[in-house]
């Protein structure tokens, strides 16, 4: 929107130019909130996505979100690491992976 002022009274000319910037504010925090909604949305989907997976892709992606190695994951719970490979397949086809 921007204000312009146009005339020569002090008192005019700095309240324009603070709501010029209180206009600025307002647009940087209305940004700052899309973004915020924006990711809690992915958050919310991404939940939704955990809370479908099976009890063994819920072990896998805990372990890999601790950073253990698929041999290690498979170890532990007593799998092939041909069988981690898949779920993880599985994980990064639902995006819950890259």
């Amino acid at each position: 929107m921007g204000l312009t002022y146009n005339g020569d009274d002090g008192t005019t000319k700095i309240l324009v130019e603070t709501l010029n910037k209180l206009e600025k504010y307002i647009d940087a925090v209305n940004k700052k909130t899309n973004e915020a909604n924006d990711r809690l949305d992915k958050l919310e989907k991404n939940q939704v996505l955990v809370d479908t997976l099976t009890k063994r892709e819920q072990e896998v992606l805990e372990r890999l979100k601790k950073g253990t190695p698929t041999k290690d994951i498979a170890q532990e719970l007593g799998v092939s690491g041909a069988r981690v490979s898949t779920i993880k397949r599985q994980l990064k086809n639902k995006g819950l992976i890259v």
